[in-house]
């Protein structure tokens, strides 16, 4: 039996931000395109898309990627180039100030000849389901590798991980297609941050006591469009009394100011609550405050450490009246998961159940209790102030809340290929074998024909032996895997 051949982890280049301001900050379109008159599409935040993976072993049929020049001849794809990969992507020119369109610059292995579908362009989000299409896309003059992508003005591609493309997006001068594949993006200010979540986060705050009100800073642009609801911004008295904020001033870059009926002077707890603001790809921002404490209940400390579905919220008074609803845990993708039971360890802890998290306990990056979640166990009552921890070690500053696929493993013996992902694949589903291929030498991409096994990061596909033993490197389309959240993996192409 031949020894299983490996493909080492590959190293993931993240560019830190520092394209710098001055970088991102052009307003025209760069003078080395081609000029060209695709058609344009407007920047889309689609809804998570319905899933094609199914439990007790059905397998849904997917339709695959546009293949642009590419054919399909029973279990393989055709005419498609070997070395036409994306090999990286950068952000070029962003200027959400004005209303010229945001550019990326992706590079492939080989000359592209030709555009053939501009919307095989797309950028992928922490969350891979929050995405933005290409309006326009036009070869780089002095670089016949690259192409220059044009993005709807306002899209914040920094707020973006990875450049994806479909199979055939671009051709070559045989007329073949590119294989599709997604890199992180250079310029991102995602990966390697402090988001604690793929939303905005509340960082700081600021009092404006001269005319009664407050600045509210979030860790990324916020929507300045979307409308906010000055209810959803307050502070607490030292007292323990929470005061709303009456109207929204202003919504400026990563800031929105309220103004308040009561002098803010008076406030030493600051809180922004759940949806206050939203992001450019309209992601709700999580709940916050910032201050010091007051005399009525306030959050201190939140541990995860109870199993994998518990959470013990610590507050610096003794509480009852426990209102589950307003005890809520976010994952690092901005989803909410609110708790469904509670125990009571002690007069100043509730230990809040979420089952739901079990299995990706792991992806957990904040907790929060609203405003009310408890009260005092004396006779005054007095509710609890908002409060809001990070937790565990999950946040959002990777290039995917996904499985993202690493490495692969060969056995030619066999016929098998074992694809290695950098987290746990769910393993209760039944993956789709179309999605996963071998590219031959000739190009030709060559589908698995049947799933083995799901084994924690791993999915094991059979081939064809000879198909193994030739294989120059693989592919998977996206969404081909995902985790026990039910987060998608993105498009890969390895070379071997």
């Amino acid at each position: 039996m031949s020894t299983p051949r490996w493909m080492p982890r590959s190293a993931v280049a993240l560019a830190a931000a520092a394209l710098g301001t001055a970088g991102l900050g052009l307003a025209m379109v760069p003078s080395f395109a081609q000029e060209s008159n695709p058609p344009t599409t407007e920047q889309t935040v689609p809804p998570g898309p319905g899933s094609d993976l199914k439990e007790g072993g059905d397998t849904a049929q997917n339709s695959g990627p546009g293949l642009n020049g590419a054919q399909e001849n029973g279990n393989r794809i055709e005419n498609v180039a070997a070395d036409l990969t994306l090999e990286s992507a950068r952000i070029e020119s962003v200027n959400l100030n004005d209303t010229d369109k945001e550019y990326a610059v992706y590079h492939f292995g080989r000359t592209v000849h030709e555009i053939s579908d501009p919307q095989g362009f797309t950028l992928k989000g922490f969350n891979v389901d929050t995405k933005a299409s290409a309006a326009d896309a036009r070869l780089v003059n002095g670089d016949p590798t690259s192409v220059l992508v044009g993005f709807a003005p306002g899209t914040d591609l920094s707020r973006y991980t990875l450049a994806s493309v479909n199979t055939g997006a671009v051709q070559d001068e045989a007329n073949e297609a590119n294989l599709p594949g997604s890199v992180p993006l250079e310029g991102s200010t995602v990966a390697g941050s402090q988001n604690m979540t793929d939303g905005p986060d509340l960082t700081s705050v600021r009092a404006i006591n001269s005319l009664d009100r407050v600045v509210y800073t979030y860790d990324e642009q916020i929507d300045e469009q979307a409308g906010s609801d000055a209810a959803r911004f307050g502070y607490a008295t030292a007292d323990g009394l929470n005061v709303p904020a009456r109207s929204i001033i202003t919504a400026e870059e990563n800031s929105i100011t309220v103004a308040f009926d009561r002098q803010t002077e008076d406030g030493v707890l600051f809180w922004a609550k759940s949806a206050a603001a939203k992001n450019l790809r309209g992601i709700e921002s999580s709940p916050g405050s910032i201050g010091t404490s007051t005399t009525a209940p306030d959050l201190v400390s939140v541990s995860n450490v109870i199993g994998q579905s518990q959470y013990d919220y610590t507050f610096d008074a003794p509480v009852t009246n426990v209102d589950l609803d307003k005890f809520v845990v976010y994952a690092a993708d901005g989803t909410a998961y609110t708790a469904k039971g509670f125990a009571r360890p002690s007069a100043e802890v509730v230990r809040i159940a979420i089952p739901e998290t079990h299995k990706f306990s792991a992806n957990m990056a904040l907790a929060s209790a609203d405003e009310g979640a408890v009260k005092t166990s004396d006779r005054s009552e007095v509710p609890s102030t908002l409060g809001s921890r990070h937790i565990g070690s999950a946040s959002a500053n990777g290039i995917s809340a996904g499985p993202y696929l690493t490495s692969v493993s060969m056995d030619d013996a066999v016929g098998q290929v074992r694809f290695i992902f950098d987290k746990p694949v769910d393993d209760n589903l039944t993956y789709d074998a179309k999605n996963f291929m071998i590219m031959t030498p000739a190009g030709d991409l060559v589908r698995a024909t049947s799933m083995v096994e799901v084994t924690g990061n791993t999915i094991l596909m059979n081939f064809d032996k000879n198909i193994v033993s030739a294989a120059r490197g693989v592919v998977v389309n996206d969404d081909a895997a995902q985790d026990f959240q039910g987060q998608k993996s993105p498009a890969r192409t390895i070379k071997i």
